[in-house]
């Protein structure tokens, strides 16, 4: 028996599982050119689709407090072909450089989902304890008295959209294309893009998510807002972008929705907190989590 398979985080190489004598050994073989594409995988497509749409219904109850018109089925079902597309193109990409949603996508055995299942969501969790503050220096303009409290429950609903929106069309769509087309122009002189052409990917995909967080405000802030905010909003997409490279876009999905989660749970205790040890036990909370999950890491 011969069977090929992707290395779980790491996309540079593959794993195969030999069966001789009816005894297994596992071996990596470094990629080749020859590796590339990866077959084509509508399931991950499909799957991403309908996160999509479950996204978008979680984020009514903020539309409905925010007075926002709900779209249209019509809309809707536009909004949902054109997310469909970016979802294919960004699987047509990110298979020919190593990329892609391997959990979504069906390409791992049992153990190889496990295991990948269990080391991606440390690593998020790791992540918006650490990137979770971003969110609060984001939303640093929220102080007690001159906006109303918002409802915690709806904020956390939305990050599920934002989380699974933003993460297929900046990572799973336009890094891939950005390390396939690197790759391209580097002539394939290697049998897979080289980590300066992946980290390239994720730093322009970065700079997009930051600046898409600037629109419709920029006419409103200050120099020094503008460039806050694309520091902040930037440091996150890096995170994600890596996120997305070692371990796949579950795990950059999954770690923005936690940070998005995390940080309004941190802008309710920082400026409306109900009493004054909410701010502290949530901090406490957070290290708890961002100590346990590094000590798991570690041995795993």
């Amino acid at each position: 028996m011969f069977q090929a398979r992707p290395c779980i985080c790491r996309n540079r190489c593959f794993s195969i599982t030999l069966s001789i004598g009816g005894v297994q050994q596992v071996e990596e073989l470094e990629l080749t050119e020859e590796s590339f594409p990866l077959p084509f995988r509508w399931r991950g497509v499909w799957i991403l689709t309908v996160l999509f749409v479950v996204g978008n219904l979680l984020s009514i109850p903020q539309l409905l407090q925010q007075g926002s018109p709900v779209p249209a089925i019509p809309l809707w079902v536009s909004f949902t072909a054109l997310n469909f597309l970016v979802a294919a193109a960004g699987q047509f990409f990110a298979n020919r450089v190593g990329l892609g949603a391997f959990l979504f996508e069906g390409r791992l055995d049992r153990r190889e989902a496990l295991g990948l299942s269990r080391n991606a969501i440390l690593v998020a969790v790791l992540f918006a304890v650490l990137a979770s503050p971003i969110v609060v220096m984001y939303n640093r303009y929220l102080t007690a008295g001159t906006v109303a409290q918002p409802e915690l429950w709806r904020l956390v609903l939305a990050s599920f959209d934002a989380g699974i929106q933003e993460e297929i069309f900046n990572r799973f769509f336009l890094m891939s294309l950005f390390v396939w087309v690197g790759w391209r122009l580097q002539g394939k002189t290697e049998a897979a893009p080289s980590r300066t052409i992946y980290w390239i990917g994720v730093v322009l995909s970065a700079f997009i998510f930051a600046w898409d967080h600037l629109e419709g405000h920029v006419a409103n802030l200050s120099q020094e807002r503008i460039v806050e905010v694309l520091a902040f909003t930037g440091c996150a997409g890096l995170g994600f972008g890596w996120c997305y490279w070692r371990f796949g876009l579950e795990c950059a999905i999954l770690a923005h929705i936690l940070v998005d989660a995390v940080g309004m749970v941190l802008v309710n205790a920082v400026y409306f907190p109900a009493n004054s040890f909410i701010l502290p036990i949530t901090v406490g909370a957070l290290i708890i989590a961002g100590f346990s999950s590094a000590r798991m890491l570690t041995y795993s």
